[in-house]
């Protein structure tokens, strides 16, 4: 399982204790976030270890792009792939929905002035259109581990800008389960249905008022379509 940026293993929260009834977990922070280190190299080859046989992985916004990077380029290691709110192309195009590009190097700006507040502008980001009790919850679960350093931040908002893996999904030929949230205003359904189509093998789950945390909104239920598709 591997979160999104600026956040951490701790976000999971009761989805993991779910999960935990159906599969043994192994958790991944993105480098220098949560309590990872800062590596040379935010490559998901060199970082995510070599699982024995292969293994499902789980990938939450960029988490799910560094997944989705690591099943094309090495196929014996994936056995399953679940992308929780991942776009391939986070930053919209002219022929891709994502996140406006005016307003992702605004956000860029930020961070380099001032990264706390950068954080607490995308948690409130990540939390839009889901019910404020999950809104809270996300809050609190943040807050469980420390922030990334502002150098690891940057690096992991650089890679959120220019990754672009729709070509690559065609040559994904494991099972792909593809989730979103109703209301997310960073990755939008219309670009995970179109990122469904473009996988050999894949479906697609619209949480209902699930925003970028569907996994907060539905935790058990989501977690029971999770064993049905993979197992």
């Amino acid at each position: 399982m591997v979160p999104g940026w600026g956040m951490h293993s701790g976000m999971w929260g009761g989805f993991a204790r779910t999960l935990a009834r159906h599969f043994t977990l192994v958790h991944w922070d993105l480098p220098g976030h949560g309590l990872a280190p800062s590596p040379r190299s935010w490559d998901p080859v060199e970082w995510l270890g070599e699982p024995a046989g292969g293994a499902f992985w789980l990938g939450w916004s960029l988490g799910g792009q560094l997944l989705t990077a690591l099943a094309a380029r090495r196929p014996e290691r994936v056995r399953g792939l679940v992308l929780l709110a991942a776009n391939p192309r986070f930053v919209a195009a002219a022929d891709w929905p994502g996140m406006d590009p005016p307003l992702f190097d605004a956000f860029r700006r930020q961070l380099r002035e001032d990264p706390p507040a950068t954080l607490r502008r995308f948690l409130a980001l990540i939390t839009q259109g889901a019910p404020r009790p999950v809104a809270r919850e996300a809050r609190r679960l943040w807050r469980s581990a420390p922030s990334p350093a502002p150098a690891d931040l940057s690096r992991g908002l650089d890679l959120l800008g220019r990754l672009d893996l729709r070509s690559r999904l065609g040559e994904i030929c494991c099972p792909v389960l593809i989730v979103g949230g109703e209301g997310d205003v960073l990755v939008p359904p219309a670009a995970l249905r179109r990122s469904a189509a473009l996988f050999p093998e894949a479906r697609f789950v619209l949480v209902r008022a699930g925003g970028h945390v569907p996994f907060l909104v539905e935790p058990d239920g989501l977690a029971d379509r999770i064993r049905t598709a993979l197992l």
